[in-house]
């Protein structure tokens, strides 16, 4: 009992503290605004260069190494081949077998994108591919 009435107290001072911090972040928030002028969209300085992001995006594609390409493309298909089968299985997951097969691919999916990620970030931030 003592152990969760301590746990309770710690929910409740973690929620003031997060409580606190939100007013403190509106209160920002509502002084900027108060304390700020109308200027025109037109009239603004632009929030950024389109031309120079768009020279920085094709540089880095085009000194993106051939590999990372690959292990990003196929981070981004097994997400999507993993939330096409998730979400098309509707109802039939309440089928044992269907839930099992859903399950089982959703795990090996996650690996796979574990194995991936590992292998950008040790391969690439440590001297290219290969290491």
């Amino acid at each position: 009992a003592r152990a969760g009435g301590h746990a309770r107290t710690r929910a409740l001072e973690d929620a003031s503290e997060a409580i606190s911090v939100l007013m403190s972040i509106r209160a920002f928030w509502e002084d900027t605004w108060a304390e700020s002028s109308p200027v025109p969209a037109s009239e603004q300085r632009p929030l950024f260069d389109p031309g120079s992001t768009a020279e920085m995006v094709l540089h880095s594609l085009e000194t993106l190494h051939p590999a990372l390409l690959m292990n990003q493309a196929l981070a981004v298909q097994l997400s999507n081949a993993r939330f096409a089968l998730e979400s098309s299985a509707g109802p039939a997951t309440g089928v044992g077998r269907v839930s099992e097969a859903v399950g089982t691919m959703s795990r090996a999916v996650d690996r796979a994108l574990s194995s991936l990620a590992s292998d950008a970030t040790s391969g690439f931030l440590h001297g290219g591919p290969g290491g």
